[in-house]
């Protein structure tokens, strides 16, 4: 194992995976003891990003994690770790805004945009506002409105009068393909314009008739 497991009063902080994996293969532990100096979860938090590059919202997810954290949930430890919104904004470097949008991702999101902001593919401001489109429209949730396109409607639903924005949402409750296109910025497919009927032998002659004149 190339990295240590770290200890803290005879219990393991950091690496329990790691203490696992060497009992399974039989190979000795290397532990090293923490010295105390600062925040025990500062330390812990600072020895996991060291380990992974992760982007702002994927730190501000880890932040809205820790602030969910009690007593003894950790894992590694049965040392308190909880912490205030502040707290963990200031231990992953990130805003408390941003850790605010990723507990409304947490609380109203489904599993698959959660795990998409968590492995970077989703920004937590997009996530959040995907969540309150659909909170406060829940016929956005349909599975052929692609994310931005929810949000872009939402805003546009916002904008129109009341009459109008129970007309549109009806629309969009029938699955509307213009009404969806219109409310989110892009112009509604044309219906093929009719071709104009091919004139008749008699229309021809009378026309012909009309050149000579």
């Amino acid at each position: 194992m190339r990295e240590a497991i770290w200890t803290c009063d005879g219990q393991i902080i950091d690496g329990r995976n790691r203490f696992k994996a060497c009992e399974q293969l039989g190979i000795p532990p290397a532990f090293r003891e923490w010295d105390g100096k600062g925040s025990l979860l500062s330390f812990v938090v600072s020895l996991n990003l060291q380990r992974r590059h992760l982007n702002e919202s994927q730190r501000a997810m880890v932040a809205d994690k820790l602030t969910t954290l009690k007593h003894g949930q950790r894992g590694d430890t049965s040392i308190d770790v909880s912490v205030t919104q502040p707290q963990a904004a200031e231990l992953l470097n990130v805003s408390l805004p941003s850790v605010q949008r990723a507990r409304k991702v947490r609380a109203g999101g489904d599993e698959k945009l959660i795990a998409d902001v968590e492995s970077g593919k989703v920004t937590v401001s997009a996530a959040a506002q995907h969540v309150a489109a659909v909170t406060n429209y829940p016929e956005l949730a349909n599975p052929r409105i692609p994310q931005k396109e929810a949000i872009t409607i939402a805003k546009n639903l916002d904008a129109l009068p009341e009459d109008e924005r129970a007309e549109a949402r009806s629309r969009l409750i029938a699955d509307d393909t213009d009404t969806k296109a219109i409310l989110s910025g892009r112009p509604p497919v044309p219906l093929p314009l009719p071709r104009p009927p091919l004139p008749s032998a008699a229309g021809i002659a009378v026309a012909a008739a009309e050149e000579q004149e």
